[in-house]
C-alpha cells in the first residue's frame, strides 16, 4: 500500500534538510544538482598547437608537423589508399550568425585527389594539386546550427607529392559558448508517514534515476535521522526499518564533473501487509504482486495501484500489446489516472487509451482502464509526405523517428547495411516503422522503458517449453486448411517482376510439404501446382519483392494449422525454467487423445498475473490486425513512379583540347525501362578556328551519332536536345565526351549543362568521374589493310583495378595501318 507518491513528495519541497549543503532544483525534469551558467557569444580558435582540441572534432584526422601555416602543428587527414576518403567534422551553434575561417593546403595529384569542405552537406571548397603555401577560406553564416566537414578523397590510382590535405588556424565567431555548471553535491530529505497499516514485512523504496558517468545517486532511509541505511531500488528495507510510523528518506546527488548532473526522476515507497500463503501442487508459495505505477501528464509518479484487480496483459506477436485492469469505484486513486498518461507495469511502459466507469445492472459501480504499450506515441507524428531513397536501415529509420522520443536500438547482425527506400503521404511514424520492417523482412521488438525500437530476424526462441494435457494444457482447438499455393508469381510497381534476380523465372515455388509426404518433386509439380498471383505496388526493387514472395510462400505452401490453447502458466507458480515461455517462442504441444505432437509458435499471450490459471495462449498462424495499417496503402520500397528531373553542370571551368575528356557525368538509376528526354547546353570560347566533337554516351556506348561543330575563334553556344528510347532498368552512367581537332576551347564555370527528364528515375550526380587504375601503355600488333586517316582519333578506354605493364596479357590487335598524325588516346577515365 502506498502512502506517498512522487507529486506529493515534490510538492513538499520545503522539507529540505536546511542544515546540509545547498538547495536542489526540483521541476518537471526531476531532481538535479543546482546549476549556473558561464560564457556567452564569442569566438573560438584552434591552431592545433595544444594536444586538446578546442572543437569537438569527429572523424579520423590528426595533428601533424609536416606542414603548418604558423606555429608547429596543423590538422591533416589519415593516410589513405586509392579510392578511399578521410574526413573530420564539427557541429557549432551560431545563435546570432557568425563567420568561419581557416587556412588550408593541398599537396596531391592534380585533378584527381581533392580536399573538399562542406557546410551542412553543401560543398563550399574543392582543391587539389601541388600547392606549396597555405590559402585562406572565409565565409559569413546566418543564425543557425552548422555541421562543418573537411574531407580528403583519392581516386583509383596514383599518389603524388604529400598526398595529404592540411588545415590550420580554424576560427569561428558567433559561437554560443554558454556552459552549464553544476554543484558537486547536494542532499534532499523527506519524511514519509505510515498511518495506514502496521506489521509491515516488505516495504520498499522505489526510485528512477539517471547517473551519467562520474555521477551517483545515493538513497538512504532512517527512523531518527541519526542512523542511516542505504537502500537499493525496489528491494525490501533493512529489518531495522520495518514497522515504522514515520520514515526519513535522504537522497544524495554527487558528481565528479561539474558539467554533468545525476537526475532523480521519481521516488516513492510501497508498504505491504504480510503476504498470505497458500499451497499449489503441494508446495507453499507467496505471490508477490507487481504494482501498477501511475504517472501524471508531466511524467511525475503520482500513485501505486495496490488495489488493482482483474489485471491482464494481451500481447500479439508483431502487433498490439494491451494492459487492462479494474479498480474499486470508490478508490481515491482512480482520480489520478488520466487519458494519455503513462502507466508502468512489469517493467513496461503503457499509455492510457480508455477509461470506463459506470453502474452495472445489479447496482454495482465499476471502474476499468485499458492502456496500450507506449509505441502508440509514434501515432502522434504524421508525415504529410516522406521520401527516403536508398538509405541504410539505421539511417532511414532514424529519419522516421526524428523528433520523437524513440530511437533505433539493436538491428539484427547482417542487416545494418540493408538498403531500403520508401515514399508515402499522410502516414504516421508507427505505420512507417512497421512498413519498413515488412520490407526488409525483420520483426519489431519494443523496449518501452528506454523507448528503443529493436529490429530482429525473429522474436522468441525454443526454450524447450511444452504444453501437455493434464499438466498445463487445459483445452485445445485445432483448425486445419490445405496448402493455399505452391507457386507465387509476384508483381511490383509498374509490372515489376523478379526474373532479373531469379534466373529468368518470374515466379517462386515451394513443394516441400508434398515432398515430405513422399510425393516426388516432378509429380508434385504436375498434380499440386497451385498458383497465386501477388500484386503489391509497395515493391519496386526485385530483390525485396522476391524475398517477400518466398517468405509468403513458406506459409502458403503448407497446411494452415491454427491452435487456440488455454494453458496454466506454471512458471508463475513453480518458478521452474522448464515451465517458462514467452511471446514468439517455439513450443511443443502434446495430447495423446488427439494424437497431437507438434511444435509451433506462440503468437498471442493473454496473461493474468494474479490468476495464472486463466492465461490463454494462441499458437500457429494468426491473422494480424494492426490497428493503424491501411489496406489501401500504396507504400513502395522505392519512390513512386513519376516524372523526375536530374540536372548537372560542369562546375569549375574546364579546358578541352585534342585529347578526349569527360567534363560531365550523371549517375542514373531507374527501376523500370523508360524513355528519357536529354538536354545539353554548351557555352565556350574557341581559342582558334577548330572543329569540336561532342559524344553523349550511356554506360560506355554512344547514344546517336557524334556531334561535330565548326567554330571560328570566339564565343559559341550549342543546344542539343535528343531522346534515349527504352533506357534499360538498372544503374548507368550518362557521360559527355568532348575533344577538338586542333587548339582548345575554354568552358567557363557551369558553362556545360545537361538534364535528364524521365519516369522511374532515382540516382543523381556522380560525385567523381570513375577512372580505372591501370597503366596507359599497351602494345599493338600485326599489320593490315585499312588506313586511319590523318587527325582521326582512336580512343582506347581502359577498365580494370590494377596497374598493368607493357605486354602483360593486354595486347590489342588492329587490322589497320596507322599513318602519321593519327592520334591514339588512351584515356585515364
Amino acid at each position: 500500500m502506498i502512502v506517498s507518491e512522487l507529486n506529493k513528495v515534490f510538492q513538499n519541497a520545503e522539507q529540505f534538510n536546511k542544515g546540509t549543503l545547498q538547495k536542489l532544483e526540483i521541476g518537471p525534469e526531476g531532481l538535479k544538482l543546482e546549476s549556473y551558467q558561464t560564457g556567452g557569444i564569442g569566438t573560438l580558435i584552434d591552431d592545433f598547437e595544444a594536444a586538446e582540441r578546442t572543437f569537438n572534432f569527429v572523424g579520423d584526422w590528426q595533428r601533424t608537423t609536416a606542414r603548418k601555416a604558423g606555429g608547429s602543428y596543423s590538422y591533416t587527414n589519415k593516410d589513405i589508399g586509392d579510392s578511399q576518403t578521410s574526413s573530420t567534422e564539427i557541429t557549432v551553434n551560431l545563435p546570432q550568425g557568425g563567420r568561419v575561417e581557416f587556412d588550408y593546403l593541398v599537396s596531391s595529384e592534380s585533378g584527381y585527389d581533392y580536399l573538399r569542405f562542406y557546410i551542412n552537406g553543401v560543398e563550399q571548397l574543392k582543391d587539389s594539386g601541388n600547392n606549396t603555401s597555405f590559402k585562406r577560406f572565409a565565409k559569413d553564416l546566418t543564425p543557425g546550427t552548422y555541421t562543418l566537414k573537411w574531407q580528403y578523397s583519392k581516386d583509383g590510382s596514383m599518389s603524388k607529392y604529400d598526398d595529404q590535405a592540411y588545415i590550420d588556424n580554424l576560427s569561428i565567431s558567433g559561437i554560443d559558448t554558454t556552459v552549464t555548471k553544476y554543484e558537486l553535491s547536494g542532499i534532499w530529505t523527506v519524511v514519509i508517514t505510515n498511518d495506514v497499516v502496521r506489521n509491515v514485512t516488505d516495504s520498499r523504496v522505489n526510485f528512477d534515476c539517471e547517473t551519467p558517468a562520474g555521477t551517483v545517486v545515493i538513497v538512504e532511509a532512517s527512523r531518527d535521522g541519526l542512523k542511516w541505511y542505504t537502500v537499493q531500488n525496489g528491494q525490501p528495507l533493512p529489518d531495522e526499518l520495518k514497522n515504522f510510523d514515520s520514515l526519513m528518506i535522504r537522497v544524495t546527488l554527487k558528481t565528479n564533473d561539474d558539467t554533468k548532473t545525476p537526475i532523480l526522476k521519481s521516488l516513492g515507497i510501497s508498504i505491504w501487509e504480510e503476504a498470505k500463503g497458500f499451497k499449489i501442487l503441494g508446495r507453499p508459495s507467496n505471490i508477490n504482486r507487481d504494482i501498477i505505477r501511475v504517472y501524471n501528464l508531466n511524467g511525475n509518479l503520482v500513485a501505486y495501484l495496490e488495489n488493482a484487480k482483474n489485471i491482464y496483459t494481451d500481447d500479439f506477436l508483431n502487433d498490439k500489446s494491451i494492459l487492462y485492469f479494474e479498480m474499486p469505484f470508490n478508490d481515491p486513486k482512480t482520480r489520478l489516472i488520466q487519458y494519455d498518461a503513462e502507466l508502468v507495469y512489469k517493467n513496461r511502459r503503457y499509455i492510457v487509451t480508455q477509461i470506463d466507469d459506470g453502474m452495472e445492472e445489479d447496482g454495482d459501480f465499476n471502474f476499468s482502464v485499458t492502456a496500450e504499450l507506449c509505441y502508440i506515441e509514434l501515432l502522434n507524428k504524421t508525415f504529410s509526405t516522406i521520401e527516403i531513397n536508398t538509405e541504410e536501415l539505421r539511417n532511414g529509420l532514424g529519419k522516421i523517428l526524428a523528433g520523437t522520443s524513440w530511437k533505433v536500438g539493436v538491428i539484427e547482425p547482417g542487416y545494418e547495411d540493408e538498403i531500403f527506400s520508401i515514399k508515402e503521404s499522410r502516414k504516421t511514424a508507427l505505420w512507417l516503422v512497421r512498413q519498413v520492417a515488412k520490407i526488409v523482412g525483420l520483426e519489431i521488438q519494443w523496449d518501452s522503458m528506454n523507448r528503443l525500437v529493436h529490429f530482429v530476424k525473429r522474436i522468441g526462441s525454443n526454450r524447450g517449453a511444452s504444453f501437455r494435457y493434464r499438466k498445463n494444457l487445459k483445452s485445445v482447438k485445432r483448425t486445419i486448411t490445405p496448402p493455399e499455393a505452391t507457386v507465387i508469381t509476384p508483381y511490383g510497381k509498374n509490372g515489376l517482376t523478379i526474373a532479373d534476380v531469379n534466373d529468368g523465372k518470374n515466379y517462386v515455388e515451394n513443394y516441400d510439404w508434398y515432398v515430405s509426404q513422399g510425393v516426388p518433386l516432378s509429380e508434385a509439380r504436375q498434380k499440386y501446382r497451385k498458383e497465386y498471383i501477388l500484386e503489391d505496388e509497395r515493391f519496386i526493387l526485385p530483390g525485396n519483392l522476391k524475398r517477400y514472395a518466398e517468405d509468403m510462400l513458406k506459409e502458403m505452401a503448407f497446411p494452415r494449422i491454427s491452435y487456440q490453447v488455454s494453458v496454466l502458466d506454471l512458471s508463475a507458480i513453480t518458478g521452474l525454467e522448464e515451465d517458462k515461455f514467452y511471446l514468439g517462442d517455439d513450443v511443443r504441444i502434446f495430447n495423446e487423445d488427439l494424437r497431437l505432437d507438434v511444435t509451433t509458435r506462440i503468437l498471442r499471450m493473454k496473461v493474468y498475473p494474479q490468476e495464472p490459471w486463466r492465461n490463454e495462449v494462441e499458437l500457429g498462424f494468426l491473422e494480424p490486425g494492426l490497428g493503424d495499417v491501411s489496406n489501401d496503402s500504396i507504400s513502395s520500397d522505392v519512390q513512386a513512379a513519376q516524372p523526375d528531373l536530374l540536372f548537372a553542370t560542369s562546375g569549375a571551368a574546364k579546358t578541352i583540347g585534342t585529347s578526349p575528356l569527360f567534363p560531365l557525368q550523371i549517375s542514373i538509376t531507374n527501376f523500370g525501362s523508360t524513355n528519357a528526354q536529354i538536354g545539353l547546353m554548351l557555352i565556350c570560347q574557341a581559342k582558334a578556328a577548330l572543329t569540336v566533337t561532342i559524344k553523349v554516351m550511356f554506360n560506355g556506348s554512344d547514344i546517336g551519332p557524334p556531334i561535330k561543330q565548326y567554330m571560328p575563334a570566339g564565343w559559341h553556344t550549342i543546344g542539343l536536345p535528343f531522346i534515349i528510347a527504352q533506357m534499360p532498368s538498372g544503374t548507368g552512367m550518362l557521360e559527355v565526351q568532348m575533344f577538338t581537332d586542333t587548339s582548345t576551347i575554354d568552358i567557363p564555370q557551369d558553362g556545360l549543362q545537361m538534364f535528364v527528364y524521365a519516369q522511374n528515375l532515382l540516382g543523381g550526380l556522380s560525385p567523381e568521374i570513375p577512372r580505372p587504375s591501370i597503366a596507359e601503355i599497351y602494345s599493338y600488333n600485326n599489320t593490315i589493310h585499312k588506313t586511319i586517316q590523318t587527325h582521326q582519333a582512336v580512343a582506347i578506354v581502359l577498365d580494370g583495378p590494377n596497374r598493368v605493364n607493357v605486354g602483360q596479357h593486354h595486347s590489342i590487335e588492329f587490322e589497320t595501318t596507322i599513318e602519321t598524325h593519327a592520334a591514339i588516346n588512351t584515356l585515364k577515365q
